[in-house]
């Protein structure tokens, strides 16, 4: 979720469905995100397009790469920057837009 820039995200809870405040995950509450996230973000939304257009669920394709659904539910919601993606996904990330291996 993204708190367009005010650090927190609003919702309704438990005990009494009571208002509650959470500090954003994209930006950690400080309302500004990492420069690295934008492009975080972008990559892993196109992630998550290719899977969905290949109607695998997150887990399906989890065990496919052999990486834990968490790691490529990261990766999706641009959590972790492309660098730091599982070796296997950046591979099968690279072999879907045609970049040899030799490149990455």
């Amino acid at each position: 979720m993204n708190c367009n820039g005010e650090g927190k995200l609003v919702g309704y809870g438990c005990p009494g469905f009571r208002r509650i405040e959470l500090p954003c995950d994209m930006c950690d509450g400080t309302g500004v995100a990492p420069a690295w996230q934008a492009d975080a973000v972008r990559e892993g939304a196109g992630l998550k397009a290719r899977r969905r257009a290949a109607d695998r669920s997150l887990r399906e394709e989890a065990l496919r790469l052999g990486i834990s659904p968490v790691a490529l539910s990261d990766a999706e919601r641009g959590k972790i920057p492309s660098a730091d993606w599982p070796v296997a996904l950046i591979i099968d990330w690279a072999g879907s837009v045609g970049a040899p291996e030799r490149d990455l």
